[in-house]
């Protein structure tokens, strides 16, 4: 009976997702600084909202300490960095210089997608994630795609079966992507919240 138990945990263990690199030896950071997402998509405020979200639930999480975001922007700005992708110019030496911090959290947004293509759906996210510590050692990595929605097929199909039914939900998802495209979403309110806090869920198990 033991041999099952200890079988079934290792199961449930090796089923859980894992880093795509974690570094053998490092001391853990005792405060760390999620810096400005380098957003390479064109969802400006999705950039925004997903890093908002990841500093909420890494908060949740009490991996570490978090220097306030603000605090992060405004001492970056002083250096003339005001966006995420200009990190790239500056060395991970200088941003512990310019940062009370010993590990630094990048993101780069790859892809934040929601379209509604007739009567088809797409509701893709996609971002890789890197943690430096003291003095400018890699000692995590991670990368997470979540993509949800409905192919055409299976919204045909669907439509078939009920197409009073798809009606209302094609004019419900016409309605949200109005809204979403004229709310204003820099806090924590995105039409790809969901998807965004799936992908982070999964990420921050992979800490190590």
């Amino acid at each position: 009976m033991k041999k099952i138990i200890l079988l079934s945990a290792i199961v449930m263990v090796s089923c859980g997702p894992s880093a795509k690199f974690v570094a053998r030896d490092y001391k853990k950071p005792q405060i760390i600084a999620l810096l400005p997402t380098n957003n390479q998509t064109t969802d400006v405020n999705g950039a925004i909202v997903f890093r908002n979200l990841f500093y909420k639930k890494l908060e949740d999480k009490e991996y570490a300490k978090l220097l306030d975001n603000t605090v992060v922007d405004s001492l970056l700005n002083e250096q003339g960095i005001t966006d995420g992708g200009q990190l790239a110019a500056i060395s991970k030496e200088d941003l512990f210089k310019t940062l009370p911090v010993d590990g630094l959290l990048f993101i780069d947004l790859l892809t934040c997608d929601y379209q509604t293509l007739g009567i088809s759906e797409t509701r893709k996210v996609e971002a890789t994630f890197k943690l430096y510590v003291l003095p400018s050692k890699l000692a995590w990595e991670d990368e997470r795609k979540v993509k949800e929605g409905k192919s055409a097929v299976e919204s045909l199909f669907g439509a078939i079966a009920n197409p009073t039914e798809a009606v209302k939900e094609s004019a419900k998802d016409f309605e949200k992507q109005v809204a979403a495209k004229g709310a204003k979403m820099w806090l924590m309110d995105h039409e790809l919240k969901p998807e965004m806090e799936k992908l982070i869920k999964k990420t921050l198990k992979t800490l190590p």
